[in-house]
């Protein structure tokens, strides 16, 4: 080499052992339990201790269509309001008024009213017949009125009427015909509803003769 150029060192190579077995390498194992493709062995029951879905959603539908058969069951209870007059004194300008259809639902409401609000973050309002239980003489004759849309505190206020809430229970007034009501709801900010409301009461009995087909009455109570 030319003695007026440096020499450079461009690489070296050192020779090792080459590694252990065990790095990087799985030791084999002929102990472990791998999963199979077998669908024969497979055990598709549920727990005992877990009832099935099906069965439950079984059970729900049996329970709410035996309470519809009770609620619907001839036996004098009220079926529909009739003949109702609403005398508005006052509406909040935030709700709408709607009349209910006056029949007896499904689950055994009997909406008379509703007061829905036009804008949001306010309550809404349903007036139903409360009959109470006919049974042992405990059966009454209440227009009451729901609050939907609020927290269960402010259910609970409502209908105890504290706190600025108000017209949970109707106020029972004389009438010559049907049943009437004064009716006045209230909440912190304001008074939303005030109104006279009367209407007639329809009952049903069903009549059972010799095993004939049941007979229906259709009652009117004034």
């Amino acid at each position: 080499m030319s003695p007026d150029f440096p020499a450079f060192l461009i690489a070296q190579i050192k020779s090792h052992d080459p590694p252990p077995r065990t790095v990087n390498h799985v030791r084999l194992n002929y102990s472990i339990i791998y999963a199979g493709t077998d669908p024969s062995q497979i055990d598709y029951r549920p727990p005992s201790c877990l009832p099935s879905l099906s069965r439950r959603a079984s059970e729900a539908i049996v329970n709410r269509k035996d309470k519809e058969r009770r609620v619907h069951k001839p036996d004098g209870k009220v079926f529909e309001v009739r003949d109702l007059d609403v005398q508005r004194r006052h509406l909040d300008p935030d709700y709408e008024f709607e009349m209910g259809d006056g029949t007896l639902g499904p689950t055994g409401h009997l909406i008379v009213f509703t007061l829905k609000p036009i804008r949001s973050g306010l309550p809404a309002f349903t007036a139903r017949w409360d009959g109470g239980v006919r049974e042992g003489g405990k059966e009454r004759f209440d227009l009451d009125v729901d609050i939907d849309g609020v927290s269960e505190s402010e259910r609970r206020r409502f209908r105890n009427g504290k706190e600025g809430y108000a017209g949970h229970h109707a106020v029972k007034v004389q009438s010559a015909t049907g049943h009437a009501y004064d009716v006045t709801i209230n909440t912190p900010r304001g008074t939303i509803f005030e109104a006279a409301v009367s209407f007639t009461l329809h009952r049903k009995l069903g009549l059972d003769v010799s095993s004939s087909p049941v007979a229906t009455l259709n009652i009117r109570r004034v």
